[in-house]
């Protein structure tokens, strides 16, 4: 992040430079406060300008003088956007990550990956959900999954397999389309290998130290207290669209800390609120994020109970 104190003059350039780096938290912050800094800077040149009309006969104007000052209210504009803490660059950099995940949440595609969730260092057995229905797989040489360009489409895709789980299972139907699109933005960024492979992770379960099995790397937002950090980390992929379902299944009625995920079976607020009281992610507001997708037409008219 370029440091506004140490910058002598305020250069467009570094602006572009700062947006090209991509959506990340930081950089999102860092183009937040160097545009503020160049507001600060248009607010000082109009000052400047009024006080132009004062001293067209002054001794003590000169362009050489103008050249100088207009130096000096470059520096001040990145001091006051400084020491002031950058008070609307910290508006900004909320408002801008803040439609990033309405944009997730529906709602619709093309939104940038949510915060990731949790489940370290639980290995999956990747048993079969049910051999009846054909597997999702790339490895057999069948198709990749579909174009995904809606909500619809996405839904359309997991369906069959989420059905199976849930008449299995016991769990929310709704509840696991919910969770699988908000984890993926509606599939739009399921995690892939440096292939361009899928993952069929639609769960973003991690590779802790004890999975065994392959790995794919993405960038991630994690909630660290108030602050929103980005990582780089490991997660877990799946053969099929089945095996994924699978280990998340196994996560959720594998383990004690889950205990209560896969008791509440009644209202999907309770399913939600259960999966974020287990700590499956860090977002302090993953229970109402998963309550608001399941409120998209597509989700909410899936059949609750176990078909």
């Amino acid at each position: 992040m370029s440091d506004l104190s140490t910058q002598s003059v305020f250069d467009l350039a570094s602006l572009h430079r700062t947006v090209g780096k991509g959506a990340g938290a930081s950089s999102v912050k860092e183009a937040a406060t160097e545009f503020e800094s160049l507001l600060v800077r248009q607010l000082l040149s109009s000052m400047r300008k009024v006080n132009e009309l004062f001293s067209e006969d002054s001794y003590f104007s000169s362009s050489a003088g103008d050249f100088y000052q207009g130096l000096w209210d470059d520096q001040m504009a990145a001091e006051i956007t400084r020491a002031q803490g950058g008070l609307l660059a910290s508006q900004m950099t909320q408002q801008l990550t803040g439609a990033r995940e309405a944009r997730t949440l529906g709602l619709g595609v093309g939104a940038l990956p949510p915060v990731s969730s949790g489940g370290f260092g639980w290995r999956s057995k990747a048993a079969a959900v049910t051999p009846s229905a054909p597997r999702t797989t790339a490895a057999e040489g069948e198709a990749l999954p579909p174009a995904v360009d809606k909500p619809e489409s996405f839904v359309a895709w997991v369906r069959p397999v989420a059905e199976q789980v849930a008449a299995r299972t016991g769990l929310p139907l709704p509840g696991l389309v919910a969770q699988a699109a908000l984890e993926t933005g509606w599939g739009q960024f399921m995690s892939r290998d440096a292939e361009g492979r899928p993952s069929y992770n639609l769960f973003n379960i991690k590779a802790g130290k004890d999975w065994k099995g392959p790995v794919v790397y993405k960038d991630t937002l994690e909630y660290d207290g108030d602050a929103v950090v980005q990582k780089r980390e490991a997660f877990r992929a799946y053969e099929s669209l089945e095996d994924g379902f699978e280990d998340f299944v196994q996560l959720v009625m594998g383990r004690d800390r889950y205990e209560q995920v896969s008791r509440a079976s009644g209202k999907l607020s309770d399913y939600f609120s259960a999966l974020q009281s287990a700590g499956y992610a860090t977002d302090p507001h993953y229970a109402k994020k998963l309550e608001r997708v399941a409120e998209h037409p597509a989700v909410r008219d899936l059949p609750h109970a176990s078909p």
